[in-house]
């Protein structure tokens, strides 16, 4: 570890008026673990864009192994030996897991077309190859129940590791992880440290990392980077770094609180309170035995449940469990195999999303699904489309840059230069801005830090409050959906296991140990972890 792999040196990015990176120097040393932590808009995945090749810094040069990444072309960057993952995972979604898995391995051939046309032996030699390292990568990561399924139908987590195993199948000596464990639950977080460990261990590769969750910074990690405004704020092990007094302010905020937040945000409310538009006071949803598949795969199995006008209702559950599949059924995307949902006295069944959309209902999806190549105030008025009423559209367009002040500054900003937690506020903003009676909210706090995510919530409870709107949520962070939310259900195999108020679902013992991650989750991880040490 004492030979640097990868140096970058004042490195500085402008996007017009925004100076996303200022002036950031670190060196990643061979064979450890390095950490981009900070709040979101720190610049951190634009780091990674620049390592990429994906950016191209306004100045500061970047050196792999001593070579400059100037000259290399975007595609070029694998070929060296450098994968990475994306903070919104980028698979081929209708292709298998062995299939994206394969894709990885295409810069390791170097088979002519001709070859290839005739599968010569010295191509069926390679395809042997490429098969043997992706069952190796599949048995690493244990991927073997998943290996034939369609990514479209996988739980975000096991998507995640996918991602990650197509990453390892073009054999990088750098591996750039962006939010590993954005999504995850307690036990899939430990499974990612446990991976991280393997992957630097028993491969000998190097690591350069994104992420929040600090407890899974400082279990894998050597040295942290902490960054703020584009700028390098604090350099050394993670126990130093989190303990700086300006790292604690600038990405924990004041997280101490989370019982208070919905308190906070009603006085907000209550001190910027308008007149609710009617047609928004009279939002209901009901679905009834609702059931829904990808392909053979059933996702949810007889769901009911019901939404009261003016209320924020909230889904829990493991990865995988089906909650995204509700919010998708409801809003059209995917047609229910059997049962029916009811909006504000209508039968929506399987209707057109776009009808959907203009009856009041609004998805805000997971991963955000912004216009990258439009920018902030087109995406806004991608919301509108449907709208004729332009004066209620300006009115409403105020109302989205008072509650996100920096998407008023952004507004003439291409939405794809923004940081994840931007684009969360930019997708949440175009729901409100198609006027809905309810909105379907799906991983608001996806890839966001602590404090950002305290805002984000708090914003959600006045939109609730002051727009009068209904809120559907679906949400990993339990302890936070269960404090904003009013009442709750819990999901488990497709299936709706428990449906309570929040105040009462919170103090179930199911719900501290299973979504909570109070009790055996760490012991989970720690079997697995023995079992695996055993396997070896």
């Amino acid at each position: 570890m004492s030979q640097p792999l990868l140096s970058a040196r004042n490195l500085s990015v402008r996007f017009g008026g925004v100076l996303a990176v200022n002036d950031v120097s670190f060196d990643v040393k061979q064979g450890e673990v390095f950490t981009l932590i900070g709040p979101n808009g720190a610049g951190k995945t634009t780091v990674f864009n620049l390592i990429s090749r994906i950016y191209t810094p306004t100045s500061g040069t970047i050196e792999f192994d001593g070579q400059p990444l100037d000259v290399v072309a975007p595609y070029g960057v694998a070929n060296l030996g450098i994968a990475r993952t994306f903070q919104n995972i980028e698979l081929f979604e209708h292709a298998t897991v062995l299939q994206n898995l394969l894709i990885g391995r295409h810069i390791r051939r170097n088979t002519s077309v001709w070859s290839e046309m005739l599968f010569l032996p010295k191509v069926r030699e390679a395809e042997r190859q490429t098969r043997r390292k992706v069952e190796e990568i599949i048995d690493l990561l244990e991927l073997h129940h998943y290996r034939d399924a369609h990514v479209a139908g996988l739980p975000y987590g096991v998507r995640k590791v996918v991602e990650l195993g197509r990453a390892l199948c073009t054999e990088p000596r750098l591996l750039l992880l962006d939010e590993p464990s954005s999504g995850l639950n307690v036990e899939e977080t430990g499974d990612m440290a446990f991976w991280i460990e393997d992957i630097r261990r028993d491969l000998g590769i190097t690591i350069l990392m994104v992420e929040h969750d600090m407890g899974l910074v400082s279990k894998v990690s050597d040295r942290v980077l902490a960054m703020n405004q584009g700028a390098v704020l604090a350099l050394g092990d993670p126990a130093a770094v989190q303990a700086d007094p300006g790292v604690i302010e600038a990405y924990l905020g004041t997280m101490d609180n989370v019982a208070s937040l919905r308190r906070t945000a009603e006085v907000k409310a209550c001190a910027t309170a308008q007149p609710v538009a009617p047609a928004r006071l009279h939002s209901s949803l009901q679905l009834n035995n609702v059931e829904s598949a990808y392909g053979p795969i059933k996702a949810i199995r007889g769901i009911s449940l019901q939404v009261q006008p003016g209320q924020i209702a909230t889904v829990l559950g493991s990865n995988g469990a089906g909650k995204s599949t509700i919010l998708k059924t409801i809003s059209g995307i995917i047609d229910p195999a059997k049962g029916s949902i009811v909006f504000q006295g209508e039968d929506i069944t399987a209707r057109d999303p776009a009808l959907i959309v203009q009856r009041g209902l609004v998805h805000v999806p997971e991963g955000r699904e912004v216009f990258s190549l439009l920018s902030v105030h087109d995406n806004l008025m991608m919301g509108a489309y449907t709208r004729t009423d332009r004066d209620a559209v300006a009115r409403d367009l105020e109302v989205v840059y008072n509650y996100f002040p920096i998407l008023r500054e952004r507004a003439r900003q291409d939405a794809g230069l923004l940081s994840g937690g931007q684009q969360q506020m930019l997708a949440i903003s175009r729901a409100i801005l198609a006027g809905p009676a309810m909105i379907l909210l799906d991983e608001p706090s996806l890839g966001l830090s602590p404090r950002l995510t305290k805002e984000i919530f708090e914003i959600v409870v006045r939109i609730n409050r002051e727009l009068g709107t209904t809120i559907l949520l679906v949400e990993q962070n339990a302890n936070m959906a269960l404090n904003v939310a009013d009442h709750g259900y819990v999901l488990e195999n497709g299936r709706i296991v428990m449906d309570d108020s929040c105040d009462r679902l919170r103090e179930k013992d199911d719900i501290k140990e299973f979504y909570l991650g109070m009790k055996e989750a760490g012991a989970r991880g720690d079997h697995r972890w023995k079992k695996k040490k055993t396997w070896r």
